[in-house]
């Protein structure tokens, strides 16, 4: 078993990594192999709606007109059995960063 964590935080010593690291130290005591990614430290661009990934129903990873990480990242999640998603809460929401993430993923992925 594979569990990914994708960590929308800005501060690497902060309570959403401590919660986050705590849950994938839960899952490697069931046998999990573990990855904790800091979205922070990816490159990851706006999407511009340009609407390439909602036109391809075929791939397994939608193309996009961006050449950054958020492939890369896809990838991950693809090959993982679970994912975490952890963000601090701003203004009622997650992160911008995890929003922007989640906005450039909901059409890639079949």
């Amino acid at each position: 078993m594979n569990v990914l964590a994708l960590n929308a935080t800005y501060r690497e010593k902060g309570t959403t990594t401590s919660i986050v690291k705590k849950a994938l130290q839960g899952a490697a005591a069931a046998g999990a192999e573990t990855e904790h990614l800091l979205l922070k430290d990816y490159d990851i661009l706006y999407c511009t709606n340009c609407l390439k990934c909602y036109a391809d129903l075929e791939s397994e990873i939608a193309p996009c007109t961006h050449d950054d990480d958020v492939t890369l990242i896809l990838e991950k999640i693809k090959d993982a059995d679970g994912v975490i998603l952890g963000s601090p809460v701003h203004m009622g929401f997650v992160t911008g960063l995890m929003y922007v993430f989640m906005e450039r993923t909901c059409f890639r992925l079949a």
